[in-house]
């Protein structure tokens, strides 16, 4: 199919939506990729400070974090059993 310029402002155009669904794709993969690193970050603090000493914990981290929508706060408050 040719794809004429003005597909880019045209809603119902098949170049459009599948520009569309990349970049809901990139916001989708961002978010996530923001989200595993904020965790890490977390980790890797609470690590520095001997709250975590065991790695249970970064497994239980990990749980949480591919098994739900919790925030890296929400998260580290579940595994530290402060919620």
């Amino acid at each position: 199919m040719k794809i004429n310029p003005t597909d880019l402002f045209d809603s119902s155009s098949l170049t459009n939506n599948k520009l569309k669904a990349l970049g809901d794709e990139y916001r989708r993969l961002y978010a996530r990729a923001k989200r595993i690193a904020d965790t890490d970050h977390l980790l890797i603090h609470y690590i520095q400070q001997g709250r975590i000493t065991d790695t249970d914990d970064i497994d239980a981290a990990e749980a949480w974090l591919n098994h739900s929508d919790l925030e890296p706060e929400d998260i580290m408050a579940k595994v530290l059993d402060e919620d």
